[in-house]
Order: structure tokens, then C-alpha cells, then sequence
């Protein structure tokens, strides 16, 4: 029975070894434009690590070097039911407690909107220096190797028996706001979006959602407030709802963190008709517990760290 953008088989197993695939697959080019392969071959991406810059081999699959390939906090490994987010380490403390077996303190807190997440890393270390360098840094080409590693793990996720595989109708970018865009040069979650669905050979559309307003740096914010930051912010752009109507989407951008920004845009698309919205990022935040008061973690014991989103901001324009 179908089930969301699944067909016969969950879109990813857990504890599958994508990144042994990816080697596999790395010279699978996909249907990427004529144009991309001419820029490619002008001013080659695989010269240095997307992620530490260190000189890499040509053939290094994703342009990583081996160091942060190990470095890479890889979600092979258990993941919240519902969002995707890594659960290794805090989930199998708290399960004595009673807590609700398979999901992260973000999915336990909050009813979702969107079917089911998932994600390829956790946003820490290089995972994270290698987003901030597409968003933040003017380094565009970083998309299509964060799209390629997303598309490597759908297929190590295929069906062993079948072959099947995650196979939405359409997919669908969160939208940045467009005065951001226009600072930027780019939609840094257009771009892995476009680049996922032609490897994946699906129908592409960023003129589903619009942005209706610019939102406060998410990264700063605890989780109360990141709900309130997105709420009204997305709205159905133009004729789009005969383009979701009945369809199985899949919601692509490069990061989750508690989950806000999905579950609006979800909100969206499903009140427009949508049958199904399924989220996938590049990366997810870690399984903390944020305190409401603070933006503090809260670790099992009842011990109090210091939010690092909040000390990165600090620091940060």
C-alpha cells in the first residue's frame, strides 16, 4: 500500500553503508545540463575538499578528502521515526525515563505537519563548515555535491528485492526570501533541489512556495521562537495549487534543525491539496534538548551546556 512518497520499501534504511555506495557511484553523472558540464570541465569543483579545502585526487567521490569523510557524523546509524535527526547516544539514556522509543526531543515536543524526514549527516564539524561555505561563502558548486550524496543514499536505500526506491511526483525547494536571494546570487536549497531531481530524473518546481517575509537568523532562536518566526511566512505562490494537488512532494533543503521551516511549508502544500509532503535535507541538527527559557541543552542527568547556536551567533553577522 502506498504510503507518502514511499513505494514498497521505507525512501532510507538505517544503518546503511551510502557512503561505500557513493564510491561506487561517484562517476554516475546523472542529468545534469550541458552547461554545468562545460563550467565543470572550465573551473573543476573536485580540486580541494568541499569541506577542509585540503588538495584532494580528482577522483575523490563528492570532493572529500578521506579525513572528513571519517570526520563526517554520517546518520547510518539509528534516527528519529519521524524527522530523520540522529539518535545516537542521548535517545538510549532517556529511554529509561519512558520517553517515546525512536523519536528525537524535537518531534517529541511538537506535532508534525510533514509525513517523514530524513537527512544524510549531522550538522556538526566539517558537515557544517562544508553548508556554511554554499551559503555564506560564494561557493555555488558545493550544491551538486551535497545533491549527489543525497541521491547516493536513496539508492543505497532501494529495495534489495525490487529495486524501488523514493520516487515523489515532484519536488519542491524551501524558498529563500527574494531580496535575500538577490544579496546572495542564489537559493542554496533551489540549487540541491534542481540537482537532486535531475539525478533522480523527476520534476522539478520552485515556484510552488513563496517567501512572504524575511525571517530572524534561525540559528540564534530557540525552539518557540523559531515556530513563531516562520509562522505566516510561506504562503501558495500563483497557480501553483494545481500543480501539488494530489501529489506526493518532496520538501528539499539543506539543513533541519527543529523542524519549524518544514512543518510551515508542509502547511502550505497541504492545504493547496498536496497528498503528502516528505522532507529531505542535506544535514540535521543534533538530538539536543533546548531549554524554552535559555536556548540551553539539557542533558539527561539534568545537567545544563550552554547553547552553541547561541554562541556561534554571537560571534556571527
Amino acid at each position: 500500500e502506498k504510503s507518502g512518497i514511499r513505494r514498497s520499501a521505507p525512501c532510507f534504511a538505517t544503518a546503511v553503508a551510502f557512503f561505500d555506495s557513493g564510491r561506487k557511484n561517484a562517476n554516475a553523472s546523472g542529468s545534469i545540463r550541458p552547461a554545468d558540464r562545460i563550467s565543470e570541465w572550465v573551473f573543476p569543483s573536485n580540486i580541494y575538499c568541499i569541506a577542509c579545502g585540503s588538495v584532494i585526487d580528482a577522483t575523490a567521490p563528492y570532493a572529500l578528502c578521506d579525513g572528513c569523510v571519517r570526520a563526517f557524523a554520517w546518520n547510518t546509524g539509528r534516527v528519529c521515526a519521524k524527522c530523520g535527526k540522529s539518535l545516537e547516544g542521548i535517545l538510549r539514556a532517556d529511554e529509561a525515563d519512558g520517553r517515546a522509543a525512536g523519536l528525537c526531543f524535537d518531534c517529541e515536543a511538537a506535532g508534525r505537519v510533514f509525513g517523514k524526514g530524513y537527512s544524510c549527516v549531522t550538522y556538526e564539524g566539517n558537515a557544517r563548515e562544508t553548508v556554511r561555505a554554499l551559503k555564506y561563502r560564494d561557493q555555488a558548486h558545493i550544491a551538486d555535491k551535497l545533491a549527489e550524496m543525497m541521491w547516493d543514499r536513496i539508492r543505497s536505500a532501494a529495495d534489495a528485492e525490487t529495486g524501488e526506491m523514493c520516487a515523489p511526483d515532484l519536488i519542491i525547494p524551501v524558498p529563500m526570501h527574494i531580496i535575500k536571494r538577490r544579496k546572495r546570487g542564489y537559493d542554496q536549497a533551489a540549487l540541491i533541489a534542481k540537482r537532486l531531481a535531475a539525478r533522480m530524473g523527476l520534476p522539478y518546481d520552485e515556484r510552488c512556495i513563496a517567501r512572504s517575509g524575511q525571517t530572524s537568523v534561525m540559528s540564534s532562536l530557540r525552539r518557540d521562537e523559531r515556530k513563531r518566526n516562520v509562522h505566516d511566512m510561506f504562503a501558495l505562490a500563483g497557480d501553483a495549487e494545481k500543480r501539488v494537488a494530489g501529489k506526493d512532494i518532496l520538501l528539499v533543503d539543506d539543513v533541519f534543525t527543529t523542524g519549524s521551516t518544514a512543518d510551515a511549508c508542509a502547511s502550505v502544500l497541504l492545504a493547496a491539496g498536496a497528498a503528502n509532503v516528505d522532507v529531505y535535507t542535506f544535514a540535521s541538527g543534533a538530538n539536543v534538548r533546548i531549554g524554552y527559557a535559555t536556548g540551553n541543552r539539557q542533558e539527561p542527568d539534568g545537567s545544563v551546556v550552554e547553547n552553541p547556536c547561541q554562541l556561534r551567533a554571537k560571534g556571527s553577522t
